[in-house]
């Protein structure tokens, strides 16, 4: 089914009287409570082409994620320059733990495989440029890496110019409670093939201008450069969309049963 209107039982008689006989308005973007707006099922779109990741990679001695520059047994990983407190990308010896095998921070040899740096204690394949095709199933590329340097005035972060995959399917974007144990994050769409994930919680309100998921605020995704409100494609879903923030379409890059609010929607085919 491609569309779908709901009217309830309840519409008084006098409306339905008003509808046949074409005086009553045109009623749209939640202008009353009682009537269910339009939702669009199949709004297709398909799924963006993943980015060329390890070409989008910073200049270094190596590659962080292919490997290109070392030799076997070893992994291209971060290092850190304490005198300059600049991070780049350096040949470490490696070991064999893979995607969440436990491991200890900045061990030497590290103990992940080629390819895996250890974050918060488990394993994570490295990936540039939101390279989500680098990943292994079940994770994204949507974590930056940071380093935290020290010195005699205290410590600085500093952004290392590589993801990390992180586990995505972690939470439900229409739940706003599906978070709540991960203070400050928010669960947003993570990368054109609807993987879900908690991320940062930003601000940004439907319609303003957007370049990551973190931007927006919670219940609203970055698509195509402006945040949209995420809604239930079905009919009478909840949450739906706003006075103004037009249908709710579920496009091929939404996870099942997720919209979009659309503003000015042409159904594919017309």
């Amino acid at each position: 089914m491609r569309s779908s209107w709901h009217f309830p039982k309840s519409l008084p008689l006098l409306a339905l009287l008003g509808a046949a006989c074409g005086t009553a308005d045109y009623v749209s973007d939640g202008e009353r409570e009682d009537v269910c707006l339009p939702v669009e099922e199949d709004g297709g779109g398909g799924i963006d082409d993943a980015p060329n990741g390890a070409a989008l990679c910073p200049v270094g001695d190596c590659n962080y994620q292919s490997g290109e520059g070392c030799e076997s047994g070893q992994a291209c990983l971060p290092s850190a320059d304490q005198e300059s407190q600049e991070v780049a990308p350096a040949c470490v010896e490696a070991t064999s733990g893979g995607n969440g095998d436990a491991c200890t921070p900045w061990a030497v040899p590290s103990e992940c495989a080629p390819g895996y740096f250890c974050a918060d204690g488990a394993c994570r394949r490295l990936c540039c440029g939101s390279d989500w095709s680098a990943c292994d199933a079940g994770t994204s590329c949507f974590r930056p890496l940071v380093i935290r340097l020290t010195d005699d005035d205290g410590s600085t972060n500093v952004p290392a110019n590589v993801g990390l995959c992180f586990p995505t399917g972690t939470c439900d974007v229409l739940d706003a409670d599906s978070c709540a144990d991960e203070p400050g994050r928010t669960c947003k769409l993570v990368d054109p093939t609807g993987a879900e994930a908690c991320v940062r919680s930003g601000d940004g309100e439907a319609g303003e201008a957007c370049e990551t998921p973190e931007f927006c605020g919670p219940g609203l995704s970055c698509v195509g450069g402006t945040c949209r409100r995420l809604c239930r494609a079905e009919a009478c879903g909840e949450p739906s969309c706003g006075k103004g923030e037009g249908m709710c379409v579920h496009m091929d890059r939404n996870p099942e049963g997720v919209g979009e609010c659309t503003p000015d929607f042409v159904p594919p085919g017309t």
